[in-house]
């Protein structure tokens, strides 16, 4: 009777720790996917305003612009300034990884360099906007680098808010690792025996979509003229096409992340989820990521579709020679890739609905 009672103890003891190591995991994932994207988005939101004066004959000119931490000259150039700032929201899915304890640790130890590299990296421009008036910037559509007046703006208090819930996100993940079962026999037997459904409809999705983001142009000057076998056709690839939707549509976001942030976002994001298809219990909330990269991708996409747009209708704005322009293959190519993946995810929300109903009715 008395080590009846002892095994019970034991048992509801176990199980008390192992849903407080659920809940402070899931807290912990929460707060780094919520602290790495507003880091990723706050670094291109305004930190300050700035009004260089330009003179054009006799007539001076002041233009007002919306300095980033992005457009300061810091100690970086421009495209692993983009990397460390996306870097966080792709760590946050790996955070999730199933597996080896030795595995995830690593992942929150990576999680947490990121989180301090970013500090430090991030800080100096904030000391420069802070100690330095005038400020020099990076090159803005194509001038040479200006020296600007500026007045700071309380969004740079975003990123930093960012930055303190990503350590408090990693401390917690590594004190729930302690104690922790190794998942790693366990998972890769699952692994191995399980295949998503749909994964194939969800590989090419990532395939057509990165294909339209990367190897094929979003609008093209003058080739429904000369057929392309017989001219040569220019034309404005999805980054470039994205600058012009944020300059037309999203002025408070810097047109600089459209260079590398944002296609390094959606391309690793792609990647991770390709990487979540094929090994099924790789990834915690794997369903929760798949939604959110669509989100996101979609987004971009339709951003993209709209610069694309802007600058068929008025080139000379963007800095392009005129012509004829029109739309190309990469926006039908990537909005298809995007419509396979939304249905895939579709079906596989269906067919979770279904076997949530069916563990419900066999417990009832």
């Amino acid at each position: 009777m008395g080590e009846s009672s002892m095994d019970t103890s034991t048992a509801t003891a176990t199980a008390a720790a192992a849903h407080s190591r659920t809940r402070l995991n899931l807290i912990a994932l929460g707060l780094a996917l919520a602290g790495a994207g507003l880091v990723a988005a706050a670094v291109w939101l305004p930190w300050s305003t700035g009004t260089p004066v330009t003179t054009t004959g006799e007539q001076a000119q002041a233009l007002t612009l919306r300095i980033s931490a992005g457009d300061v000259s810091s100690i970086l150039s421009l495209a692993p300034w983009s990397l460390v700032t996306t870097l966080g929201v792709l760590l946050s899915c790996l955070i999730s990884i199933r597996g080896p304890r030795f595995l995830r640790l690593l992942a929150w130890g990576c999680y947490l360099l990121w989180v301090l590299a970013a500090l430090g990296i991030i800080t100096p421009t904030l000391i420069t906007l802070l100690t330095t008036n005038p400020v020099q910037i990076r090159p803005v559509q194509g001038l040479l680098q200006l020296t600007v007046e500026h007045s700071l703006r309380p969004a740079m208090i975003l990123t930093y808010v960012g930055l303190l819930l990503a350590l408090i996100a990693a401390v917690l993940g590594l004190i729930g690792l302690r104690g922790s079962p190794d998942e790693g026999a366990q998972s890769g037997r699952a692994a191995g025996a399980r295949k998503l459904p749909a994964s194939g409809a969800l590989t090419l999705s990532v395939v057509l979509f990165l294909i339209g983001l990367f190897a094929m142009p979003w609008a093209t000057i003058n080739c429904t003229q000369t057929p392309l076998f017989l001219g040569q056709c220019t034309g404005v690839n999805f980054s470039g096409a994205t600058d012009a939707g944020i300059r037309a549509y999203a002025t408070e976001l810097d047109p600089l992340a459209a260079r590398y942030a944002i296609p390094v976002l959606l391309a690793g994001g792609a990647l991770l989820l390709l990487l979540g298809v094929w090994r099924r219990d790789l990834f915690r909330a794997g369903g929760l990521w798949l939604v959110l990269w669509l989100l996101v991708a979609t987004a971009f996409a339709v951003l993209g579709d709209l610069g694309a747009g802007a600058l068929i209708a008025n080139p000379t704005a963007y800095g392009l020679s005129t012509g004829k322009w029109s739309g190309d293959s990469g926006i039908v190519v990537a909005f298809l890739g995007l419509l396979v993946g939304w249905g895939a995810a579709l079906y596989l929300g269906i067919l979770s609905l279904r076997a949530r109903g069916d563990g419900a009715t066999r417990t009832a």
